[in-house]
């Protein structure tokens, strides 16, 4: 992985697999999809809630921290970053950094054979 700066994250290509980053600190795991002519991009986050609202999303996490319901997340939704922060940096992964994950990912499905 490495760590770049603004100008440099908005001349990747889409499907590029990122983290905003502070010092010391990571944010969640997205995969980048187009730039806007205005210093933004489209995004899809891994930790989006399934609901058809803001207030069937809060009550579906209400549920779910009071009872232990499963959460369905949603893998199609994509989102537009829109903060506008010239200073913010970017951990992006390498292409066998990626690799990586998913054969750590497999093994939490018990699937460890690399072509599976």
């Amino acid at each position: 992985m490495r760590i770049i700066k603004l100008d440099e994250f908005i001349k990747l290509p889409e499907n590029t697999l990122y983290m905003k980053y502070e010092p010391y600190v990571f944010d969640e795991l997205c995969i980048k999809y187009d730039s806007t002519d205005y210093d933004d991009w489209y995004y899809r986050s891994f930790v989006e809630v399934l609901a058809d609202s803001s207030e069937g999303f809060w009550t579906t996490m209400e549920k779910a921290a009071k009872n232990g319901t499963e959460v369905r997340l949603d893998f199609d939704i994509c989102s537009r970053d829109a903060m506008f922060e010239k200073d913010q940096l970017f951990c992006v992964f390498s292409d066998n950094d990626i690799l990586n994950m998913i054969k750590s990912l497999k093994k939490c499905l018990g699937v460890e054979n690399e072509n599976s």
